[in-house]
């Protein structure tokens, strides 16, 4: 076997071990959420196409995707955009090409402008008469040819690539997924609302533990849903059980007594050393812990005077697991530049410390509101997390 040969081998090896060792470093393309995408096999007859486009590339036996990129057009205003459109296709395109490629695997897409293989060298000579299969229409302009784009219901054709990795492929699983944060979204958005709006000062505890962890339920089960998109899926699992957690002490919360108060804790600290082991302890970043123990420090010197009982020793323990939580999120958002988790954390922490103040400090009735608002957005950005985070190092 030659070498090159070899080494695609290996490569592809490698790939088809991703889901053992999936927490391994992962080659995840940087997706623009502008384009959607739309993953599907590739029809026989595109094939013979693609045959012709690439006279080196055999293309017999192989079973290709096909990746379509669109963009919606809103309004006509939409359509001096088209340049950027275009621009965001070719970047987004050879990131995934690029990861692809690195894998074992052959990826290439055509040029929204020219209509010929962007990476691919080997030309066929009328490639331009072949664009009918790939959404663009040729027209005669002159001494040139014009591709021009086609618009089907008010859905522009930005692109398409090509690859022969299989479908269920991490990095395209990822594509797949990263059009899921919409869906997520918006019952989560409505059954929070929901609760703020006219369950919060409900008298039935019944209804008011129903509806408050409701929208914390729905994004566990969302994430248990889409869990084959992620690209960590012992990520995902984690993240999703200490939701589950969160939910329960929800529902403990709702019951103003000591007893319950101290079994919300609990709940919520098995939540959080969940999500530490989902985020792990590589890299380690120490200095980011700094300053979320002088946070800690100065919350629990408030805090201390008034708490009694086995609050002297519940609070400050809690107040620890969920700095080393934040501490850990944040180290892995900046490892992997996710804002959403970075910023979910955040919320999470300014939520925990909103509800220690109105419980222990001022009792106020309107700072419940943001108590519960900042906690929901700091779940449903952990929760988004999960469609973009990528691992280092092996969960267990």
């Amino acid at each position: 076997m030659p070498p090159t040969q070899h080494y695609v081998s290996v490569l592809s090896q490698a790939d088809r071990n991703i889901e053992e060792f999936e927490d391994t470093h992962s080659l995840v393309p940087k997706l623009d959420p502008t384009l959607k995408r739309s993953v599907q096999s590739c029809p026989e007859l595109i094939k013979s196409d693609l045959s012709a486009l690439y006279p080196a590339k055999d293309f017999s036996g192989s079973r290709l995707t096909s990746i379509s990129f669109h963009y919606s057009v809103q309004n006509s205003k939409d359509s001096e955009h088209f340049e950027h459109i275009y621009e965001l296709f070719v970047q987004s395109a050879l990131d995934v090409c690029a990861s692809l490629n690195q894998m074992g695997y052959w990826a290439d897409f055509m040029h929204p402008k020219t209509g010929i293989p962007y990476i691919g060298f080997h030309l066929h000579p009328n490639s331009g008469a072949r664009l009918t299969n790939f959404g663009f229409d040729v027209n005669e302009n002159g001494c040139c040819k014009v591709n021009r784009e086609r618009l089907l219901n008010q859905s522009l054709f930005v692109g398409i690539l090509f690859t022969d990795a299989p479908k269920d492929h991490p990095v395209i699983r990822h594509m797949q997924g990263a059009n899921h944060a919409a869906l997520v979204t918006v019952p989560f958005i409505f059954s929070s609302l929901l609760y703020l709006k006219y369950f919060i000062e409900s008298p039935s505890m019944l209804e008011k533990s129903v509806f408050k962890c409701a929208p914390i339920v729905w994004l566990a089960t969302f994430i248990g849903i889409i869990r084959s998109y992620a690209v960590s899926k012992s990520y995902a699992t984690f993240i999703s059980i200490g939701l589950l957690f969160c939910s329960i002490g929800d529902i403990f919360l709702v019951h103003d007594t000591e007893e319950f108060f101290i079994s919300g804790l609990i709940a919520f600290a098995i939540g959080h050393v969940f999500y530490i082991i989902a985020y792990g302890f590589k890299p380690l970043r120490l200095p980011l812990f700094l300053p979320l123990i002088i946070a800690f420090l100065i919350m629990n010197y408030h805090f201390a005077p008034v708490l009694r009982g086995p609050l002297v020793y519940a609070i400050p323990a809690y107040c620890f697991i969920l700095s080393t939580m934040i501490w850990r999120a944040v180290s892995l958002a900046v490892e992997n530049s996710s804002y959403s988790l970075a910023l979910g954390c955040t919320l999470f922490g300014i939520s925990d410390a909103l509800l220690g103040i109105n419980v222990f400090l001022k009792p106020l009735e309107r700072l419940r509101y943001s108590v519960m608002s900042t906690y929901y957005l700091g779940q449903l950005c952990i929760a988004i997390s999960t469609l973009s985070i990528r691992l280092k190092q092996k969960v267990v």
